[in-house]
């Protein structure tokens, strides 16, 4: 759970993209937080409001958002350290006087490990790529259900589809691809089944569903296109909302 709402969470994104340039942010936090920390950041291929955006869940995950960011952020930025006591006062921080500004901050107690993110960003970008051969194979369930009705073999087209499903199907974690997978699974086994009688009735069902099939089709294509930036923050909705 956050402890902070998310209009001040918002404060300190801003501020940290007011303050730095992508590769700035990402040497502050390295320096700062350590390995550790500077692990569980967004990787560079991601946008500054991203990075900004993941630096600022990271601090928050291991609670990191007090007096010591401000203290060194005004160390790192001191000609801005207006927009900085701006921010600070929403935290009920008041940055102290220069003088003591010197001493160093204690070790930081990392509360998230760096596996976490690491984990759940590289599960889903290995999901998105393996979901990309389905629809880069040589057979579609797109052309299967274009012919439904017609006086054409399908059998070769599903198989294709039903074997892919049966071998990686139990590789997706993310609930929404598992379960549209697992209905065109469903699906393609009903349309290769032997008994004609089945064959035809799951044929008719496709087409009495084909708006949701179409639905499930297009959420799997948004999901095999999903960009790095995308990825990341779909890893981060996942931890914020566990």
């Amino acid at each position: 759970m956050l402890k902070f709402a998310a209009e001040k969470l918002k404060l300190i994104q801003s501020l940290l993209l007011e303050l730095f340039e992508p590769p700035q942010l990402r040497k502050f936090i390295a320096e700062w937080g350590g390995r550790q920390i500077a692990n569980q950041i967004p990787p560079e291929v991601v946008t500054a409001e991203l990075l900004a955006h993941g630096v600022t869940m990271t601090l928050e995950r291991n609670g990191m958002l007090d007096e010591t960011l401000f203290v060194e952020l005004y160390r790192e930025r001191p000609r801005c350290k207006p927009e900085i006591e701006r921010v600070a006062q929403e935290f009920g921080v008041v940055i102290a006087g220069e003088a003591s500004l010197v001493a160093v901050p204690g070790a930081l107690v990392v509360r998230t490990p760096d596996y976490v993110i690491q984990n759940a960003y590289a599960s889903l970008r290995g999901q998105r790529d393996l979901l990309r051969t389905f629809f880069q194979g040589p057979v579609s369930i797109h052309g299967a259900i274009e012919v439904l009705g017609r006086d054409q073999d399908l059998t070769p087209a599903i198989e294709a589809i039903r074997a892919w499903i049966r071998e990686h199907a139990g590789a997706f974690s993310y609930a929404p691809v598992r379960n549209a997978l697992h209905q065109l699974g469903l699906l393609a086994a009903g349309m290769a089944a032997r008994d004609d009688g089945l064959r035809k009735l799951t044929m008719i069902a496709a087409m009495l569903l084909l708006p949701q099939l179409e639905g499930q089709l297009k959420s799997l294509a948004r999901f095999a296109q999903l960009t790095e930036s995308e990825l990341y923050s779909m890893a981060l909705q996942q931890l914020d909302g566990g």
